[in-house]
């Protein structure tokens, strides 16, 4: 009798794994083909948008800035660029966990980082960040390569974070990693308010502009709640503890939570950009 009913927590606990997954499958699959239909709308809506000036303050001959035009940039592209990397990384993930009996990739994400969504996000983040500041009326190349670069650093820190919630190691390794990379980001936000701070001193900043600036702050702060979330639970995720149907939850939680904000954060500021560039 005892037996029996081992048996029964074991098939009921793994029927639980299955609805978990299954739960994170069908959200890559409909992420996957929403962001792929908002970077077909987008490149073709965006043919006649308003365009932006991309200009240069490099020294003249007497050491002094000369304002060099480079070219107008119809901004609303760069909704493609991070729109496809994001359908891209959905589908991957989509297609690694349907066929994860041969590819064992939900036993991956339940032993080390997520690569897939790392590599979209050090992708899809710097181009939204260069769009936020083009909006806010920062035009050099030079400072947007730099703010991308941020960004970059700030992703590093991300996967060294979510690598160690998954080792045997003290809680203050994946927290010391976790700290280091909001400076980065501050960095980067420091870049971006000082020129939207200026442009609405003065009156020139969009209604638009105001809503994705602070909308689209406060959403990247909320990926940082789920990396100090994800942190909190270091104990349950580190790889000796017991692969329990806790540790599965915590996991599929974060990767949904993720996901979530992932096409709200994309969508808020593909929507925002385009509606904004037909009433400029």
């Amino acid at each position: 009798m005892h037996s029996l009913s081992t048996e029964q927590n074991v098939t009921i606990t793994s029927a639980r794994r299955k609805k978990l997954w299954s739960r994170i499958i069908y959200l890559n699959l409909a992420a996957g083909f929403l962001h792929s239909f908002v970077a077909g709308m987008t490149a073709y809506f965006s043919k006649g948008e308003a365009t932006i000036p991309v200009t240069t303050h490099f020294p003249d001959s007497s050491f002094k800035p000369d304002m060099q035009h480079v070219q107008d940039f119809p901004s609303g592209y760069l909704t493609v660029g991070y729109s496809v990397p994001s359908a891209i990384e959905h589908f991957v993930s989509f297609f690694l966990l349907t066929y994860d009996s041969s590819t064992q990739w939900s036993k991956w994400l339940l032993q080390g980082p997520d690569y897939v969504r790392w590599i979209s996000y050090s992708i899809s983040a710097p181009i939204m960040m260069v769009q936020m500041c083009l909006r806010s009326g920062a035009f050099d190349p030079v400072l947007l390569t730099s703010v991308c670069f941020l960004i970059l650093t700030m992703m590093t820190f991300g996967i060294l974070t979510e690598a160690l919630l998954f080792e045997p190691v003290k809680e203050s390794y994946p927290k010391a990693t976790l700290y280091l990379g909001w400076i980065p980001f501050i960095g980067a936000w420091v870049v971006l308010f000082t020129f939207f701070f200026r442009s609405a001193s003065k009156g020139t900043a969009p209604w638009f502009v105001y809503a994705i600036v602070c909308g689209e702050f406060v959403i990247m702060n909320l990926f940082g709640v789920v990396s100090v979330y994800s942190v909190s639970k270091h104990k349950f995720l580190s790889r000796d503890a017991i692969t329990s149907p806790r540790k599965h939850y915590i996991v599929t939680r974060i990767i949904t939570m993720y996901i979530i904000l992932s096409f709200t954060a994309k969508l808020f500021l593909a929507v925002l950009n385009w509606y904004g560039s037909q009433s400029v």
